[in-house]
């Protein structure tokens, strides 16, 4: 079980400019630390030193450059999709419909993905506060829907072959979050499950995030923003913006593709009460071929599995 409480994770960003020399060096040393890791209990789904090189080109950006500190991230992330963490009998790797509590959290229509990106180019995730009732499930049941949604997001981005041959920052290979607080009450704001899903967010995926817009947010939310806004670093803080409904389809996200609940005009949000997403399984198996290719012959087992 990797526990979510301990240490505060020092700020990922600094204000330095990395040489392209200091950066090839930085990486030739992850790639080094990772081929004399120790192996642990439990293993990943393909040995650490085989890492794909965009990973931990991504490691080594949300961390600046620290190949010491990229690398150890790196490695416990591997060993977080191997372990069988927050009540489950299986990988985290292999969360799907079937794992007790996703398919239960998909029908409270509080979370899916919009079937376009944002203005950025970025795959949408839509949160309704509104529906969410912290008493309805564990934050180990909540846990896990987050990191299905986040797994299966990473699944979906595009890949590139230029990813694996240099540091590349993409805003396709990003996130965009919204946080509906409209029409929720403080009865919903549910700080437990919130400090999970950060440290998941911040820990397993990193630089996975583009912007999260807390759209609607009643007056009251601001002081409980204050409380979770110490557990992000300062580079995710600045990726985190209070917009109203109305700017949500002026400024981030084409209107027809947002409910009707966030100022859009998506006709199947309208019959089904939620913009009708990609189906997480019909997303991952359409993107199996290309994701596995991230990591070679080595990952192939881990997204059919």
């Amino acid at each position: 079980m990797f526990h979510f409480l301990g240490k505060k994770e020092p700020a990922t960003k600094k204000e330095e400019t990395k040489s392209d020399e200091q950066k090839t060096l930085a990486f030739n040393r992850v790639v080094e630390l990772l081929a004399n890791s120790e192996h642990s209990d439990e293993e990943p789904e393909f040995p650490v030193e085989h890492a794909p090189n965009s990973m931990i080109w991504r490691f080594l950006r949300a961390y600046s450059y620290d190949s010491e500190h990229a690398a150890m991230k790196l490695s416990k992330y591997l060993r977080w999709r191997a372990s069988r963490s927050y009540g489950i009998d299986c990988a985290v790797r292999q969360i799907n419909l079937t794992t007790p509590g996703v398919q239960r959290q998909i029908d409270t229509n509080k979370a899916y993905f919009l079937k376009g990106k944002d203005r950025s180019g970025r795959d949408v995730i839509i949160v309704h506060v509104k529906h969410h009732d912290p008493k309805y499930q564990s934050v180990d049941e909540i846990t896990v829907f987050g990191s299905y949604m986040l797994l299966c997001a990473e699944a979906s981005f595009p890949h590139s072959s230029k990813l694996e041959e240099w540091d590349l920052d993409l805003e396709e290979q990003k996130l965009c979050i919204v946080f509906d607080l409209h029409h929720s009450s403080p009865f919903a704001w549910d700080l437990q499950a919130a400090k999970r899903i950060i440290y998941i967010l911040s820990n397993f995926f990193p630089e996975r995030l583009g912007v999260c817009l807390l759209a609607g947010a009643p007056a009251l939310f601001s002081t409980v923003w204050m409380v979770i806004k110490p557990w992000l670093n300062p580079h995710t803080q600045a990726k985190v913006r209070f917009v109203d409904i109305k700017e949500l389809g002026k400024t981030f996200i084409d209107p027809s593709i947002l409910p009707p609940c966030l100022g859009g005009t998506a006709a199947d949000a309208a019959a089904a009460g939620t913009v009708a997403c990609c189906s997480l399984e019909a997303l991952r198996a359409s993107t199996r071929c290309r994701a596995a290719a991230w990591a070679g012959e080595g990952a192939r087992a881990a997204w059919g599995s």
